[in-house]
């Protein structure tokens, strides 16, 4: 369900986006949450979340509590994704030339994105809309 929903959405983008754009996408990546918790070294993720909200706490929970604040986030996901995924779905979608980007390359190229310091569990897509599509429409 939620990969039609975010299907439908990406076909939105892909449909309004000016003829030669650039689709990125900065999500928590469900790779390095799922690995964060099998290799136990959650707790870097943790110290990162209270970095940016200093007033976080798991509430005496134990650091395994974290997985399910990231893949609830206050209702605010449905589900998480990782950069296969992605790419499977913005390709179905009709854009081309996805890539896995750094944040210091987003920063770099698009200034005007603030930086959300959550690089220990965010995955950064870049993609492009097809010349194909580009004619076509």
């Amino acid at each position: 369900m939620a990969r039609i929903r975010l299907m439908t959405s990406i076909k939105a983008v892909l449909r309004i986006l000016k003829s030669v754009g650039t689709l990125i996408l900065l999500i928590p990546d469900m790779h390095k949450i799922a690995s964060s918790h099998v290799n136990e070294n959650i707790s870097n993720f943790i110290e990162g979340r209270k970095k940016r909200f200093d007033k976080f706490s798991l509430l005496g929970h134990p650091e395994s509590h974290y997985l399910n604040i990231m893949w609830h986030q206050g209702g605010e996901h449905n589900n998480l994704f990782d950069y296969r995924l992605l790419k499977c779905i913005c390709e179905e979608s009709g854009f081309i030339n996805l890539s896995e980007i750094t944040k210091k390359y987003l920063t770099a190229t698009f200034p005007e994105i603030l930086s959300r310091h959550d690089s220990e569990h965010a995955v950064v897509i870049q993609a492009l809309k097809s010349m194909q599509m580009q004619i076509s429409v």
